[in-house]
Parts: C-alpha cells; sequence; structure tokens
C-alpha cells in the first residue's frame, strides 16, 4: 500500500496492491481519513502482490507508479484530471522483479529505477530515467547479489546529497547497499540478521546522513 496525492487536490489518496485482479487499486481521498469506495482498479500488466513505487518520472509533477510484474517492471503514468487515472506506458526489462524503488542515484534530477529480483535469480538491476517516463539500463548493471529480493528502501546514507539504497533479500543474512553516484555506483554488504524481510529509512540521530532499520525473521536490527 502507498499514500500519495494522485491528483494535486491536497488530499492523500491510496494504492492498494490487488494479487487477485491483477492491478492495483486506487482510493481517491476525501479528507478526514475518508476514502471513496470501492475504488478504482488500474491494470499494471501483471500480478502487483509484490509492491509498488510511486514517484514523479515524467517531469509534470504527479506521482506515477511503478509495480514489479512477474517478467518486467510496469510503467503507468498518472494522467490525472478530475478523477484519478493512470495510462501503461510500456515496461522496463527488469528480470524477474519482486521489489522496486525510484530514486535520483546520479544527481541528475530524474528518478531512476532499482529493481531486486525474485528467488528465481540473484541480481539487482538499476535503469536510468530519462526524465519523461523511460529507462535505460545502468551500464554496470545487474549487480549479483542474493535471490529471493523483498523489499528496497532509498535515502542518502552518506549525505553526498545522491540517493543510495539498500536491498533485502530472503536467502541472504546480508542486505546490500548501493551508494549512489555521478560517474559510476559502488555496492557494499552489510550484516542483515538471518533472513531480512523489510527495511525503513530514517535518520535516527539528526547527523544528515540517513540510517537502516532492518526487520529479520528471527531478531531485531
Amino acid at each position: 500500500m502507498r499514500a500519495a496525492d494522485l491528483d494535486a487536490d491536497g488530499l492523500p489518496d491510496l494504492v492498494v496492491d490487488h494479487r487477485d485482479a491483477g492491478g492495483v487499486l486506487v482510493l481517491r481521498g476525501l479528507g478526514g481519513g475518508i476514502f471513496e469506495q470501492p475504488g478504482v482498479l488500474v491494470p499494471v500488466g501483471g500480478d502487483p502482490y509484490r509492491g509498488m513505487a510511486l514517484g514523479d518520472i515524467d517531469g509534470d509533477g504527479r506521482p506515477d507508479l511503478v509495480t514489479p510484474n512477474p517478467n518486467d517492471a510496469g510503467i503507468l503514468i498518472n494522467t490525472s484530471r478530475e478523477g484519478i487515472t493512470f495510462e501503461r506506458a510500456g515496461a522496463v526489462p527488469a528480470r524477474s522483479p519482486f521489489a522496486v524503488s525510484l530514486a535520483d542515484f546520479d544527481g541528475d534530477e530524474r528518478l531512476d529505477l532499482v529493481s531486486g529480483a525474485n528467488e528465481r535469480l540473484s541480481v539487482v538491476e538499476v535503469f536510468l530515467g530519462d526524465g519523461e517516463g523511460g529507462f535505460v539500463p545502468h551500464p554496470e548493471s545487474p549487480f549479483e547479489f542474493a535471490a529471493g529480493g523483498k523489499h528496497i528502501a532509498s535515502g542518502d546514507f552518506n549525505a553526498d546529497g545522491l540517493a543510495d539504497a539498500v536491498i533485502a533479500c530472503w536467502q541472504s543474512p546480508e542486505v546490500m547497499v548501493l551508494w549512489g553516484g555521478r560517474d559510476d555506483l559502488q555496492t557494499e554488504l552489510l550484516p542483515g540478521g538471518e533472513h531480512p524481510w523489510g527495511l525503513a529509512v530514517v535518520d535516527l540521530n539528526d547527523d544528515g546522513m540517513d540510517d537502516i532499520v532492518i526487520a529479520d525473521e528471527s531478531m531485531r536490527q
């Protein structure tokens, strides 16, 4: 589930994954914690229970949607005017994605896409955004990591003004940190418990650098 103001009316709306219907359910916010029922089903071309990422990928000021489908990452452009509407705009050739995140990793003020594969592949892929809704593979992508990607969270871990990402994979006791860079990307592995599942990024000690919180099956980090 994600919350964002999709139609620029000043009220948060909800996007809910809907495994059985092959799409996401969008519920327009009415204010006061009330949302329009039953909502609008938006087909995404795959199996959206895997998650989603929201961000303005075409530069029009409205949050767009990326979903990890079984064979690719679906791109849906927010075309909302009077109501909330999305238009499918092709797909990114991510391999068996399970988790996705949007952030500007190279500092060009365009959102990029990072994708973690499911249990069939041991890769993390990065695609550079063109600012118009399209993505191309980063020259250094893919990066080898464990299979079973579950969650990706983005932030600035070293206060260099560039986004970084942390990726949790069920089959690895470590998490991968992807360090953003204007010319290249670096990776680093950190202890993550036994089966890292969830992630959160927040500056816990007010030092200007985002910290990482890891939810693990058997312990707390």
